[in-house]
């Protein structure tokens, strides 16, 4: 049995060189020539996967680590009888915690002095429904749009406190809005291009805009367009067209640029390549294999100083700086004529990011109230 699998993937070797050899690739560098003997291929969102890339190989089984799966032609795996397998949720806490951070370092609405307003989220998938969770634990409103939930889905997130929208207008009148739409082309509710400048205009003065989902959902024309004529928005965008090629023109203008790092976190990787060893476990191994628990590969809690522990803002700034990330993001890609080389260098170091659950604070400075707030969010209290 012969495994080729994305080197990025975190502890690729722990979990899958029980099952045979295992050879490991740059996830650019996976082509129809490289996998020609391989049995399985593991991959992240920046190898696509279609008729193309496996026609001439063996490959009977294709996991991705990623909850996204528009990278993978699902159709022509399933004509071909090659299991397919991803790790839907396996992200969401890391996506929400940076969104979190985002928002609570922009907007209005999460701020000790402002009590009012709502966070529009477009997509209340894995992600979504974690970020609402989030919200509505410090006491913020969320209206959300997802017409293809499942009425289990909707009654799960109405019992977090959600509620809904019928029509996508209402969330960008929000003064936040939070997107997490999968990317697809057909269907009743295609994404591809679905925000376009008539909601972006719908935007208040002073919103957030997050986009933390592809690039490709957003007409990228017209939010280059927005951008420039409301510099008054403050824009979070993690996610790009043509990555790693990305727009430098609207990277520029974006007021949080990050090379799609949002769901990277040690924690959320190790998941990941758990749940596609589970699944290739059950599908190709006769459940004979072994796995360490999820635990045993997460990072230790890490102590906060005191000096960043004078509100919960400034908590969640030092755990997860990413206006910091920006500028260096910003500095290295703009620095160099290869800036594909630059987005894919800036996103590997970031793989063992921690999460808000991986920190522990000291409590001697904080009130009742902010405690509670920073417990909510995942953090530890020493």
């Amino acid at each position: 049995m012969k495994i080729i699998a994305d080197a990025n993937l975190k502890d690729i070797e722990i979990y899958f060189s029980q099952f045979g050899e295992l050879q490991v690739l740059s996830g650019r560098e996976i082509n129809a020539q490289t996998i020609t003997d391989a049995d399985a291929l593991l991959i992240r969102s920046v190898t696509s996967v279609d008729k193309a890339l496996l026609e001439n190989s063996k490959v009977k089984f294709v996991g991705t680590a990623t909850s996204g799966t528009d990278h993978v032609d699902q159709a022509y795996l399933a004509n071909n009888d090659i299991i397919f397998a991803h790790a839907h949720g396996s992200n969401a806490q890391a996506v929400a915690d940076y969104c979190l951070s985002a928002l609570i370092g922009f907007s209005r609405i999460i701020s000790p002095k402002v009590k009012k307003g709502r966070v529009g989220i477009v997509g209340l998938g894995a992600v979504g429904l974690a970020l609402a969770r989030l919200l509505k634990s410090i006491g913020v409103d969320v209206l959300a749009y997802d017409p293809l939930l499942t009425e289990e889905q909707r009654r799960i997130a109405i019992a977090v406190g959600v509620e809904f929208t019928a029509v996508i207008e209402d969330v960008f009148d929000q003064e936040a809005v939070s997107i997490h739409t999968p990317l697809s082309f057909d269907g009743k509710y295609p994404t591809s291009n679905m925000i376009d400048l008539a909601l972006l205009a719908r935007l208040p003065n002073a919103a957030v805009l997050i986009n933390a989902s592809r690039g490709e959902v957003i007409e990228e024309n017209e939010l280059l367009a927005f951008l420039e004529s409301r510099p008054d928005v403050f824009s979070i965008l993690d996610v790009w067209i043509n990555e790693p090629d990305i727009n430098l023109d609207l990277m520029a203008l974006a007021t949080i640029a990050t090379p799609h790092i949002a769901g990277y976190s040690r924690r959320a990787k190790t998941l990941a390549t758990k749940m596609l060893a589970e699944s290739f476990n059950e599908f190709m191994w006769a459940g004979d294999g072994h796995f360490p628990s999820h635990d045993q590969f997460a990072p230790v809690k890490l102590a906060l100083k005191n000096n960043v522990l004078a509100s919960v803002e400034s908590v969640v700034s030092a755990a997860l700086p990413i206006e910091d990330w920006s500028v260096e993001f910003k500095r290295q890609i703009t620095g160099t004529a290869n800036r594909g080389g630059a987005f894919d260098k800036f996103r590997k170091s970031m793989i063992n990011r921690s999460e808000f659950s991986d920190f522990e604070i000291a409590v001697s400075r904080l009130n009742s109230q902010e405690l509670t707030n920073l417990k909510n969010l995942g953090f530890k209290l020493s």
